[in-house]
């Protein structure tokens, strides 16, 4: 079939781009809302007008929304989310009042929703990939509950870092009880991880977690054409984050002072704090999850790209050596790689900055003064990066 209903009380229909050709179907299923996930000119939908309602007599009625993508795995489709969740949502519950700024919030779904008012199809050109991964994305947004998310996780950052895989395949194994044929490609599905792992968020393009994605995937180009990537520093990049209420950047979990921390074993001068610190995800996914710096087979630490980096990264070579940003130092302390490397516990790391744990001292700070009701004298700063 070129449409198929998804399971559930909400009119929501996945199928492919020959609905648009007869769009008579359409209309019999009350559909009110289209969205394309492919790119398309509109005089390709022409039909014969004596064979039934053609697809300009359909959309002169209903609301469209195109997502021009490719179905490869390494397009972007995360940052198209939250406006193709919206659009699903505004369309199967059209008396919902917007907010004032226009759109609807994406902070949290409603499981108790009474059954639709309006109907959407999803589509792409053949119903298996985008369209599935789009309307999957909606599913884990509206029903988190049904994916292992209760409302106490979904209000913890650190606790939505697990569980990514199994809350997608189970939005995809729910499609698939209506659509057989659904099957996201792999970099789809990484993307809805993702998305579960951020939490839905109505911001993407301004989240950490896919600024560093993308960034990832530009560090991947620039290599494959032989070059360096233009530089972008984790310290740098949260003191710039939108400031939110409480005076934190915006998606950031603030650091507990108590967290360790990783020094230049010859001179103690600090080179990452916990915030910093990768650890090494052993699902094979490629992902990371944080904070590190525990103890395992791995001879290195793996940090991201900082600012004390900058001397040694913008020379443009895409492997080296990392020295203590200490100038009376200057001791090697690790390495890095563009390209990433493997380390002797068998995980890729992709850029790889890595400190030899020979090298460096895991400290835990002492409690900080403050908190012993010890007054700082004046100009005094917290512990940094640099």
């Amino acid at each position: 079939m070129s449409l198929d209903r998804i399971e559930g009380k909400e009119n929501l229909y996945v199928g492919s781009i020959f609905a648009l050709r007869r769009p008579k179907a359409l209309m019999d299923h009350g559909v009110t809302h289209v969205l394309s996930v492919v790119g398309f000119k509109h005089r390709e939908m022409e039909g014969d007008a004596n064979r039934g309602p053609t697809w300009d007599d359909f959309r002169n009625k209903a609301q469209h929304m195109m997502i021009d993508i490719d179905d490869v795995d390494d397009e972007d489709l995360l940052i198209h989310l939250p406006k193709a969740v919206r659009f699903i949502e505004q369309g199967l519950y059209p008396s919902r009042t917007p907010p004032p700024d226009g759109g609807e919030s994406l902070s949290e779904g409603d499981e108790d929703e009474l059954e639709t008012e309006g109907a959407v199809f999803v589509h792409c050109a053949m119903g298996k990939s985008r369209s599935v991964a789009t309307v999957a994305a909606y599913l884990l947004w509206k029903h988190p509950q049904r994916f292992g998310r209760s409302a106490a996780s979904a209000a913890n950052p650190d606790s939505r870092k697990g569980g990514g895989r199994d809350a997608v395949n189970g939005a995809i194994e729910w499609i698939r009880r209506s659509r057989a044929m659904a099957d996201p490609n792999w970099g789809f599905r990484s993307q809805l991880k993702l998305w579960w792992e951020m939490g839905c968020p109505e911001d993407v393009e301004g989240h950490p977690v896919y600024r560093k994605w993308a960034y990832k995937r530009e560090i991947e180009r620039s290599v494959a054409c032989g070059m360096a990537p233009e530089l972008r520093f984790e310290d740098e990049d949260i003191n710039q984050a939108k400031p939110v209420q409480g005076g934190q950047p915006a998606h950031q979990t603030p650091p507990s002072p108590a967290d360790p921390e990783l020094r230049c074993r010859k001179c103690r001068k600090t080179l990452a704090t916990a915030q910093f610190i990768v650890a090494l995800d052993h699902h094979g996914d490629g992902s990371a999850s944080k904070p590190a710096a525990s103890p395992g087979a791995c001879p290195h630490y793996f940090i991201e790209p900082l600012s004390w980096m900058r001397s040694t990264l913008e020379q443009g070579e895409l492997d080296g050596r990392l020295s203590c940003p200490n100038v009376k130092c200057g001791a090697s302390v690790g390495r890095y790689s563009w390209k990433g490397f493997q380390c002797s516990c068998g995980e890729w790391v992709t850029p790889a900055f890595s400190l030899q744990k020979s090298k460096v001292d895991v400290v835990k700070p002492a409690r900080v003064p403050a908190a012993l009701g010890i007054r700082m004298p004046p100009g005094a700063t917290p512990r940094e990066n640099l």
